[in-house]
């Protein structure tokens, strides 16, 4: 039916044979592609990887077709990190050297995407020294109004690396996460999901410092943030934060329970997916 729909709207947009001035700067297969992008951000957020994979195809196909080659290439790195999460290793390779070409020969200057790329992939490897050698070099290469994408990360350095901060990295990151806060709370974070990333990322490491009760105001806020974003199927995050807050509290009952929810959220998932 996607495939039935982007071949109707190709063939429209092809045979005009005029535009408005507008539409010189962004036709209509651009604002379709656009569409399908955030439709495949989306099902990966749901977890709803195969449906993903589609629409970011398709709004790459889209993009390629305009000649918006930027946006074709983030679109064919989404779609690798999707392979990675449904461990199709040998698929996410191709389609990775591909875009290491393809960046190269068009001379995008997407190295630093790329290199991100390569290192989730070592990661998953369990590669661990050479990844993080990878992610510090990425925090240290963006200036000071690349906020967002170096603070991105910053707490994805973290996240791989919860016991091994030094207390000024620590501290980097509570810095880093204020103002994420306030730039969300200004409505001016670019990328939303920033936000619930960050807010588990610094909950998990408050907890892992026995910062109880720090740790428990950002989990309560994290659990806010993604009520606001609706973050639905990732809500397990959140359950296992509460879970985690009173097993170290020793307070079993409390626990208990959310580990119960913790179950019968992941067989709604599992009924409703």
């Amino acid at each position: 039916m996607i495939k039935l729909a982007v071949s109707l709207l190709l063939l429209s947009c092809l045979g005009c044979s005029s535009t408005s001035e507008k539409s010189y700067k962004k036709t209509d297969v651009e604002s379709r592609a656009d569409e399908y992008s955030l439709l495949g951000d989306k099902f990966r957020n749901e977890k709803k990887y195969q449906d993903a994979l589609t629409y970011y195809q398709t709004s790459a196909d889209l993009y390629l077709l305009k000649g918006s080659k930027e946006k074709y290439l983030l679109d064919q790195l989404k779609q690798c990190l999707v392979l990675l999460k449904m461990e199709m290793r040998e698929e996410f390779n191709l389609l990775l050297s591909k875009v290491k070409t393809f960046n190269q020969l068009e001379n995008l200057a997407m190295d630093k995407q790329i290199s991100y790329m390569e290192a989730r992939a070592l990661y998953e490897k369990g590669n661990k020294a050479e990844a993080n050698v990878i992610i510090q070099n990425l925090i240290k290469s963006y200036r000071d109004d690349e906020f967002e994408q170096m603070a991105y990360y910053q707490f994805f350095f973290a996240s791989q690396n919860l016991s091994l901060l030094t207390e000024i990295e620590f501290r980097q990151l509570e810095l880093s996460f204020e103002e994420i806060k306030k730039l969300y709370d200004s409505r001016k974070l670019q990328n939303i999901e920033l936000m619930p990333f960050s807010a588990v990322t610094i909950s998990q490491l408050y907890l892992g410092k026995g910062m109880m009760s720090v740790a428990f105001n950002h989990i309560s806020l994290t659990d806010k943030i993604y009520l606001d974003l609706e973050l639905t199927s990732k809500r397990d995050q959140v359950l296992q934060l509460y879970v985690d807050y009173y097993e170290k509290s020793s307070d079993s009952a409390r626990a208990t329970y959310y580990k119960d929810l913790l179950v019968k959220f992941h067989e709604l998932m599992s009924k409703y997916n």
